[in-house]
């Protein structure tokens, strides 16, 4: 498989004996050292006009590898802890890189003769029976219009959905008033290789006073899409110490961090700031109070040697 990557308008074209993820993860990590971290992401196209998605693991790579492996695909290197996106210029080197290969028609046909050639082979498919070559021609065919519907941006090409988030704010501790509603809220931002459906993807509570609750998105978030999710909950009579957890589900199938905070009786901490406010004017006027009687000491002590000296003069004279 041919692979080109670039990493701040650097190129470099790894070695054909480098064919699966965890070899071209090192390789990068080689290439660029010192600039590089070790969370960086790699992303890529391989259809003309489509938006460039990220590679998540081996088992992606490898579908891409089965599917495209006749193509010398781009790889863009980001590293992640810039919460850095593709650039204009980017996406569209990726896709001037696909689109040139898609207009090359002989290597349409090498695909087209390869695919043809993998369908009727008898020793692969080994057909006996007029069932199988009618179920072999329909899988043919329907390959091929697949293929020109995702080459004409008609069909998403079919990737293995991996869902993924980030917490990118949320308090630790939100305070309230029992009994009374409160405005709770968390910004995410969606990591996942496809789109949060507002139908499939929710928030519910797996744990505490708003158990099996569930928040729901206003609309679909697109992939990087940062998006603000939250609802106006009701403080229970009684705060326990217990925390507070949410967690994303896809369906039924949780994902991503769990999203924790504590309820603080809003009362009681404004009986707390009281009570430390007297005691702190306590304190203020037990100092006061010292400082003065420590004043008229010292004044006193003054007057007594001032008055010594005056008898001292008067009684040389």
């Amino acid at each position: 498989m041919k692979i080109k990557v670039v990493f701040e308008n650097k190129i470099h074209k790894l070695p054909y004996s480098i064919n699966n993820y965890k070899e071209i993860r090192e390789t990068i990590q080689c290439l660029y050292p010192q600039n590089l971290g070790e969370n960086f992401e790699i992303y890529t196209q391989v259809l003309p006009k489509q938006t460039p998605f990220r590679i998540n693991d081996e088992e992606h790579f490898n579908y891409l590898k089965q599917c495209y492996g006749h193509l010398q695909l781009k790889f863009i290197i980001k590293n992640s802890k810039d919460k850095s996106y593709l650039k204009q210029d980017e996406i569209e080197s990726l896709n001037q890189s696909i689109l040139i290969q898609y207009n090359n028609q002989d290597n349409n046909d090498i695909i087209f003769n390869q695919q043809k050639q993998r369908y009727t082979n008898p020793q692969i498919l080994d057909i006996n029976s007029f069932e199988t070559k009618q179920s072999t021609l329909e899988c043919f065919i329907k390959e091929l219009v697949d293929q020109r519907l995702e080459f004409h941006g008609l069909l998403q090409p079919k990737i293995q959905p991996v869902f993924k988030m980030n917490i990118e704010y949320c308090q630790s501790t939100q305070t309230v008033i029992p009994g009374k509603s409160f405005l709770w809220s968390v910004r995410l931002r969606n990591t996942s290789n496809i789109k949060w459906s507002k139908q499939e993807v929710y928030l519910m509570c797996i744990e505490g006073q708003f158990l099996e609750q569930k928040l729901f998105f206003n609309y679909d978030i697109p992939i990087n899409e940062i998006c603000t999710i939250g609802a106006k909950l009701i403080a229970p009579q009684y705060l326990s110490n217990s925390p507070q957890i949410f967690q994303l589900f896809h369906k039924e199938q949780s994902f991503g961090k769990q999203i924790i905070f504590t309820l603080k009786n809003k009362e009681k901490l404004e009986q707390r700031k009281q009570f430390l406010l007297k005691k702190l004017q306590k304190i203020i006027q037990r100092q006061q109070l010292q400082l003065k009687t420590e004043f008229f000491y010292i004044l006193n002590q003054n007057k007594i040697l001032n008055s010594k000296k005056q008898k001292k003069i008067v009684d040389l004279i």
